[in-house]
Parts: C-alpha cells; structure tokens; sequence
C-alpha cells in the first residue's frame, strides 16, 4: 500500500481523517538520523502541471531471513514496483513494526530482532520529480534457522593411535558454526572450541592400551541447531615398539688397488715424473733396483719426495748391486709429486718404480733373497688374506727378460746398457688367507747373480661392528633400581616421563627399547615412570539442592557448612528427578550464605544453577540485571558472580563476572527463555571467564589475577550491594546451586548437569 503525502498547493488535499492517522502512525517509524530527515510535512518544488499524477508505492517484498542473519536490500528493489516520474528513495524507515533494524545508506540491511520469527513490516518514502511523496510499506519474513551444520572428524583416521593426539574436526553452518565439541563415546575431550580450526588434544596414555575408542565432534549454530559427525574409532596402542634390529655388519673396506704408477729409467739418480693421486691415505711403495760396483753391500739406496717421511722395508745387495722396498703413507691426496731414488755409489744405472695404493692398510710380511747362480725366488708368509704380494729383484750378470711362473705378473723390466737387468713382479691375485707361503719366482735366467727383495701389502681393515648388550627389564622396579640395572648393562638412562598411572608412585611403568631385547652398547633407555593414581578431584565448596519440604534454611550439602536463610524465597517442585526448588519473585526474595573460609575463591572457580525464569527482564539500562549468584564485596561491589540476565547488554542475556581490580565480564545470547529450564555457569581458572549454557561453551574472556578478596554474605536470587537504580532480584525458579574453588572441564560441567544434588 501507499500513502501519498501533498501540501494544499498542489493538486488536492488529504481529507479523510483514517489516512492522516495512519499517515502519523507510519512515519513514527522514521528514525531522524543522518540517513534521513524528520517528515517536516508534504512539499512540492515546483507547481503541479494539470496532467500531475499522484507516486504511487507498491508493498515490496525483500524476502525471507532468519533472527540471527541480515538481509540486505537497494533502493532500486524498492522502486521496482513504485509508479510515478523521477521516483527516487528519500529515506528508510530505522525500525520495524517488531523491533527489527534498518540500517545502510543504499544498499540497505535489514536485522530482525534477536529470537523473533514471524512476518515484520516497515516503511519507506518515496518522492518524485516536483517533490510529491508517497509512503510505502516493505514486508520481510523472519523464520527462525533450523538448519543444522555438517562436521566431520579429519583426523586422526581410523586406526592406532598413541601418545597424545590433536583430534581436528571441520564443520559448516548456513548461519555460522558456534562451537565445535569433542566426545569419547559419551565423554567429552576438553571444552568446545569456537573458533576454527577445530581441535581438542587427547592424551591416549590415560587408557589402556588395546583399548577401542569413538572420537566424534558435535557442532552447534546460535539457534541451537546441534549436529553429531559420524565416530572414528580407534585403537590405543602406547605399548613401546620394538627396538630396531642390530644394525648389520659394515662392509668389508675397499680392495687394494693400484691408484697411480710412475717409472723411471737410467743413469744415476732417477726422479720419477709429476703424477697426483685423488684419495687421501694412499700408501706408496717405492721399488727400487740399482747396479753397483763389483763388491758385497757395495750399493745402498736412499728414497725422498712427495714431500712424505720414507721408511726402507727391505734390502737385499749381497750380490753386487741392490734391490730395494721403501714405504710411506700419504695424509692427504698429493699434486704433482715427484719421488727420487739417489745412490750411494753413483753413476750406475737404476730403475724406480713408484706404486699409490688404495684400499691397503699397511706393510705386512716382508722378506729378500739373493743368489751368485740360479733362478731368482724370494718367499714370505702372508699375515693376512687379501693382501696384495709384490717383490723387485736385479741381475748383475746380463741383460735377459725374465721369464715368470702362472700366477705372477711383471709389473716393469728395464734391461740396462751395461748389461744388468732390473725387475718387478706380483702375485697374479691376493692372498687366501693369513699363514700363506708366497713365493714370487722366474724360470730363466738360471746362472746369473741376483738380488731379491718382497714385501705383502695388507688390506684395509673394515670397522669393528657395533657391540650389542642384552637390554634389562626394568618394568615393575623402582626408578632407582631401574637406573642402575641399566648403567650396569653398558646402557645409559634415556628421557624419563611420568604420568598418573594406578601403579604406586616412583615405579616403572614402560620403556623402551623392551626388556630381553638387544641394543648397541652405549645407547639410551627410555622409561616411563607412575606418578601413583590421580588424586580425586575436589568437591564443590557449597552445594544447595533445595530439597528441604519445610523451613528457611537451605542445608549445604558440600560439607563445608555452608547453608543458607532463605527470605522471601518459596519452595516449590523442581524439575523431574531433582527435587524440590525455589521460586523467587523478582522484588526481594533472596538465599543468604554467611561469608567462610572455603568461599573466598582466589585462583579458581565454579559457580553453576539451574535456572527457569517467569518473566522477561526487560531491556532498558539496568531494568535486565537478575542475580542467579553473587559473593558481595563491601558494600557496593562484587567479588564474583553469575546472572541469569546481564543489564549491560540488550537485550539481557546470562552473563559470569569476577572482580580482580575490576569487573570483568563473560557474557553470550541469547536470552535464556522464559518457563524452561536451563543450566548455566561461569568458571575462572587465572587465564580466562568462561561462559556455559546448558552445557555448550558460550563465551570466553581472557584475563589473569587474583578474584579480590571479600568477607561479604553470597547471595542467590539477589544482592544487597547493587539495589539501585534499578533491581537485581531474579524472577523464577532456582534449583542446584554448586560453588566450587577450581574451574570445572566442560565434561565435568556436563556431568554435574545430569547428576541431582541429594
């Protein structure tokens, strides 16, 4: 519908009293805020021309929406169904017929008022080219959500699991997820997370092992859509694996090998070519064989060079000339290296035959021989198998290439100018085993002079293997004699972890590797030590069940004595399968409980009701305040305290305070309905207020410090220290009152939900 608003100037008047009323009542809706003007009356900008048509504004419809969801909308919508010339929006009404808000400067949203279903109706104002204006009406539908969100364990899988596990669930709302929560089967896994992403951490070794649980996660939405993901189940396993096997046995070190050979031939002194190796550790053989003058122990050798220190292994000049073996180990890998062999008898003719060798610990067996006729043979016995045999002999008579037996090589010959021959040769192989006789021979020459000399090469040795010990069980002794039966078997005590376990405390639990097994000497143990049993956790410090049938005490049930006078307050029945309650009249019943010892909280807190208002508390400043719990610090102040309704926020809504310096709040909506039960409750525990609702983790405030301290009365159903302006006196029902000196877990908070007070 539409109501046009002229002035008389214009083309005809608005006579009929019902629109002018109806006009009045519509524009009551305008808000005057910066958006829009006051209606300051009908106006036209320019006079009417005689074919002036009146705007005309159909009702619109922006759709449908829920209590907990803006709808937006433009101005163009709005006009999609208005008639008229140069129509254009003038201003939006900020309220609704039911209390919904419209704000936005195009486009628009609409808020419906919190908990409210229902069709709802505003208005807008529409005018157009001369300045003619017409009313119209915009209808929105609110339903209340009813969608439920989707979640799902993601991990951990189905499975074993052990240690402590972070179990993660994802979840969806078409509104908003609220909180997420955790259950072993029926069990809650820490409190509800609300904020994504999802977690609870999970401390499998409280269970035992081969045990079979049902992780799931439940979500929520604001509308207490609830739903429930499919379970994971999953197997406990913290028994300690099995130590890995013995690690197998090195490999044997590499082969000996020739890495590099150099020569040389001559007269006099000889200095082999630059040559460089590539592996550092090298051991270099220098074979030398020289003629000599014609005399016994006429001819010595001396090697140098590489910049290495040259230790002799044998010579042999009985017979006129020499040959000779010289060894030295190279540290590092050599560059252009140079060796020479100088005489002690100068200018006779010399070969210098230089080897590296890879893969050869050292010089083994060595020997020489030497002969004035016959074929040359030297012999040793081997100290190793694998070793590599060479020897170098010289023949003072004749020039003559020797002729060797199957099985040896000649590594080098040099048949000299002046009629001498010198040689080197090898075994074909390596030696078969230690105590082997080698012997290196040729089968011609046989009437000539000779000297002989022969040395084994070892193979380097492969590391020793690891030594194993046998682990000792040390499950079921003490901490002490654990430690020291595992010193004792050449191990060391590795990380130690206690946790609470049903055996006594100090005892050995589990380690790891397992007893029986085998482990490299030296290596650590690990054990997991008990801590004994849990201690129980401590009760309430006040407990009212309000279950006497007559008189005005209110007995604690929590053995602290902490019992209440009830004033005012009636007993009444409480809901199924808890007793009695009592009924407060929102003007001056109240329970008070004398200040104690055991109710001046300071680190930790609990405070939890049963609550069922009967009337609504209202909206204006200080009209919502309803006391359910409140400790009275001095005279106009609190210690700590728990509201069914919070005057601070509007509408009202439950509401958890601690003082530490000053107020501090946790507080969540909705607002708790009226004539139904609800459980609420505020724990403190020096690192946040957390606010539940039946059950469900409505709100959290971060803060830390001491609750101040207090002697004043704890009140229930009112307070004596804030009266004014106001009223804090509870309209309704309250049963199950529980006040405990620590921050429950919300399993503990669900648990005390379904568990009557005696």
């Amino acid at each position: 519908m539409s109501v046009n608003r002229r002035p008389n100037t214009c083309r005809g008047q608005l006579a009929v009293a019902a629109a002018t009323i109806f006009l009045l009542l519509l524009a009551t809706s305008f808000a005057p805020h910066a958006q829009t003007n006051p209606f300051t009356g009908p106006f036209c900008t320019a006079p009417p021309a005689a074919t002036d048509t009146w705007p005309m504004a159909g009702t619109d419809n922006i759709g449908t929406t829920t209590s907990v969801r803006p709808i937006a909308f433009t101005g163009a919508s709005l006009l999609a169904n208005d008639t008229g010339s140069s129509l254009r929006v003038n201003r939006v009404g900020a309220t609704s017929a039911n209390g919904g808000a419209i704000a936005g400067a195009d486009p628009y949203t609409y808020t419906a008022r919190a908990g409210f279903t229902g069709s709802d109706v505003f208005t807008y104002e529409i005018i157009d080219g001369i300045g003619e204006t017409t009313v119209g009406l915009v209808k929105v539908t609110v339903g209340g959500d009813t969608v439920a969100p989707t979640v799902s364990i993601t991990a951990p899988a189905a499975g074993t699991v052990s240690g402590v596990v972070t179990i993660t669930a994802s979840a969806a709302d078409n509104v908003g997820v609220a909180g997420v929560s955790f259950f072993d089967g029926t069990t809650a896994i820490g409190v509800e997370d609300t904020a994504s992403p999802y977690q609870a951490t999970w401390d499998t070794r409280l269970y035992a092992d081969g045990s079979t649980h049902n992780l799931s996660a439940t979500a929520r939405d604001a509308a207490g859509n609830a739903a429930t993901s499919a379970a994971v189940a999953v197997t406990v396993n913290n028994a300690a694996p099995p130590p890995p096997p013995p690690p197998p046995p090195p490999p044997p070190g590499p082969a000996p090998a020739v890495e590099k050979m150099v020569f040389s031939d001559g007269l006099g002194k000889r200095t082999t070519a630059a040559f460089s190796t590539a592996t550092t550790g090298d051991v270099l053989i220098a074979f030398a064989a020289s003629d000599g003058p014609q005399a016994v122990n006429g001819q010595n050798l001396t090697i140098s060079g590489a910049g290495l220190t040259w230790t002799r292994v044998q010579r042999a000049n009985t017979q006129f000339g020499s040959s000779e073996i010289w060894t030295a180990t190279a540290s590092a890998a050599l560059i252009n290296a140079t060796v020479s062999s100088t005489q002690s008898s100068a200018g006779f003719y010399q070969s210098l035959t230089v080897i590296a060798f890879t893969g050869v610990s050292g010089v083994g067996a060595s020997n020489s021989a030497n002969a004035g006729t016959g074929a040359p043979s030297v012999s040793l016995v081997s100290q190793s198998a694998g070793s590599l045999v060479y020897a170098v002999g010289n023949d003072w008579d004749n020039a003559i290439a020797r002729s060797v037996p199957a099985g040896q090589t000649k590594v080098h010959e040099y048949p000299a100018p002046a009629g001498d021959t010198m040689w080197v040769q090898a075994l074909a192989g390596t030696t078969s085993s230690a105590g082997q006789t080698v012997r290196l021979n040729d089968t011609a020459p046989t009437t000539d002079r000779w000297n002989y000399a022969i040395v084994e090469l070892k193979p380097a040795s492969a590391p020793a293997p690891p030594t194993m010990t046998t682990v000792p069980n040390v499950v079921g002794s003490t901490q002490t004699a654990a430690q020291s039966a595992i010193s004792a078997a050449g191990l060391t005590v590795g990380t130690v972890t206690s946790t609470n376990n049903a055996a006594p405390a100090g005892q050995v639990i589990g380690q790891s590797p397992l007893g029986g097994s085998s482990a490299v000497t030296g290596s650590a143990v690990a054990m997991t030590v008990s801590l004994g049993p849990a201690p129980p956790a401590a009760g309430p410090v006040l407990a009212l069940s309000f279950n006497e049938t007559i008189g005005s005490m209110a007995t604690d049930s929590s053995g602290n004595g902490n019992s209440g006078s009830i004033s005012g307050a009636s007993r009444v029945g409480g809901q199924a399968g808890y007793g009695g309650a009592l009924s407060f009249d929102g003007v001056s019943s109240i329970v008070t409980v004398p200040h104690s010892a055991s109710l001046a909280l300071s680190n930790g807190m609990t405070l939890e009701a049963w609550v069922n208002p009967t009337a609504d508390a209202g909206t204006a400043p200080n009209d919502g305040w309803r006391t359910v719990i409140l400790k009275e610090r001095g005279t106009n102040g609190l210690a700590y305290a728990l509201y069914g309704n919070d005057g601070n926020s509007n509408p009202s809504r439950p509401a958890g305070y601690i003082n530490s310096g000053f107020d501090k709040e946790a507080t969540a909506g909705p607002q708790l309905p009226v004539g139904v039960w609800s459980h609420i409750a505020v724990t403190y525990d020096n690192t946040a207020i957390r606010l539940y609702v039946n059950g469900a983790l409505r709100s959290t405030f971060t803060t830390a410090g001491a609750i101040s301290a207090s002697t004043g009365s704890l009140q229930i159903g009112g307070n004596n220290v804030f009266s004014l302006p106001g009223t804090e006196f509870f309209a309704g029902l309250i049963d199950e009152v529980r006040v405990y000196n620590r921050a429950l877990s919300a399993a503990e908070i669900a648990t005390d939900m379904s568990t009557p007070l005696p």
